[in-house]
């Protein structure tokens, strides 16, 4: 419920705003960097928010036209991995009913990421924005906000839905499955190794109400998947496309190339038991290790490294010269729009952050610091951001070597009989005159030509 400072609730969200000295600190800073302000209270000390144990709490939202998000309860718990390790936490929240969050679809479930490693604060919207813009089925929505916790400011955080599975987020059947691999397999309650090549897989629904039918179900399709992958043969037959989305496949593998994804959470999901459906790939999440950081320690930035990224079933996936089509033609069709839209949302984040930044780096000075998987520190934000848009960039460049290749002569030629010697066409078919040629793949004179 939203509600205004004045009306007939307001003295609720006062004395709420008062319990944790805010409205004493009505000049603090971080009530004017032009950000939603997330204000949360815990009966104990924040430090002692734990990781795994969901605790009762009290959120209330503040946004910059001074309208409320009336003081709710909420349960609220550390989450991550390696992230959980950093002195700048990332946490989950939990309500009892669906609510909206900063116009969000309405869900249970929220997360709010630290982006502690993440000097440009910036790689995990920029992830999604690819999600959209390359038409992922789901790409969670998220929002950035200044953190209060106990009136303690942590600094600037991403507001996002949590990937789970309902009617606004992933979307299955009744007996749908949703399967995640995972090192940490065994802090949830269903979990397997598949047999061919071992992998750990936890289920991420259903969580609860499993049944044997659809346990045993995923079980045995990921592993006989993985049997016809594994097959010698596996390029001649192709019955491992029998299996997979190929579409799906291809668009997560495409999405996470583009950013040069080093690590990412790996979803694997069925929409029912049946055989009209095909195991699909998504969301991608998890977007730390990406545009050139992790893994790299080099004293050049930009990192001048450029790979495609083909682990677990991609090392043979990513064998096939069908697949890679598939992905070739993806990269023909949204490759410029990928790269317009990265662009905008650069910009557009550098003004929407740009005062909460200052804050966040004073809270937490680490700019000129090498952090976990951090490359050589810049020394401010402004040097991250850049330094990640170039990158990207860079890697547009390079993702044009390593997939238009795989391009059949009849994607990318026109009809002979309606191409003139000089003519010159992208590979949408379009005449370009060769004074408006940008970095890109045409066709001049029936042949491809890549220009840098």
């Amino acid at each position: 419920m939203r509600i205004n400072l004045f009306w007939r609730k307001g003295l609720f969200v006062l004395a709420f705003l008062l319990s944790m000295n805010v409205l004493a600190k009505d000049d603090a800073p971080y009530l004017h960097t032009g950000l939603p302000v997330c204000f949360i209270s815990v009966d104990i000390p924040t430090g002692g928010i734990p990781r795994y144990e969901y605790i009762p709490a009290t959120i209330c939202m503040v946004e910059e036209t001074d309208t409320l998000l009336f003081p709710v309860n909420v349960s609220i718990a550390g989450r991550g991995n390696s992230t959980w390790g950093y002195p700048k936490k990332p946490y989950k929240m939990k309500f009892d009913q669906k609510v909206s969050l900063l116009d969000m679809p309405e869900g249970k479930n929220f997360v709010l990421l630290a982006n502690y490693c993440d000097k440009s604060l910036m790689r995990t919207a920029i992830g999604l924005t690819v999600g959209r813009t390359i038409q992922q089925p789901w790409v969670p929505e998220d929002r950035f906000v200044e953190l209060v916790v106990n009136g303690e400011h942590l600094g600037t955080y991403q507001l996002a839905e949590s990937i789970k599975v309902g009617k606004n987020r992933v979307q299955l059947n009744d007996t749908g499955f949703m399967i995640e691999y995972d090192t940490h397999y065994y802090q949830q309650p269903w979990n397997f190794h598949t047999e061919t090549y071992s992998y750990p897989m936890a289920f991420k629904h259903p969580e609860e109400n499993m049944t044997e039918e659809v346990y045993d179900y995923a079980c045995n399709y990921v592993n006989e998947f993985e049997e016809v992958l594994a097959a010698p043969d596996y390029l001649k037959t192709r019955r491992y496309a029998d299996y997979i989305d190929m579409e799906s496949f291809a668009k997560w593998y495409y999405q996470k190339n583009l950013l040069q994804m080093e690590e990412c959470n790996r979803y694997y999901l069925k929409a029912d038991t049946t055989q009209e459906s095909r195991l699909c790939m998504g969301p991608l999440w998890d977007f730390e290790w990406c545009l050139g950081v992790g893994l790299y320690y080099g004293e050049v930035r930009p990192n001048p490294y450029h790979f495609l990224e083909n682990k677990l079933y991609f090392g043979r996936i990513g064998e096939d010269p069908l697949f890679m089509e598939e992905v070739a033609k993806l990269h023909v069709r949204y490759r410029d729009q990928v790269r317009d839209d990265v662009l905008a949302m650069y910009d557009h984040l550098k003004e929407e952050l740009a005062l909460s930044q200052v804050l966040n780096f004073e809270r937490w000075n680490i700019l000129d610091k090498q952090v976990s998987i951090g490359a050589l520190p810049l020394g401010t934000w402004e040097a991250e951001v850049e330094c990640d848009r170039q990158f990207f960039l860079a890697h547009l460049d390079f993702l044009d070597t390593q997939f238009l290749p795989y391009l059949p002569t009849d994607i990318t030629s026109p009809k002979e009989d309606t191409q003139a010697q000089d003519d010159i066409y992208n590979l949408l078919g379009q005449k370009v005159h060769q004074g408006h040629l940008t970095s890109g793949v045409y066709v001049i004179k029936g042949k491809k030509v890549i220009i840098r």
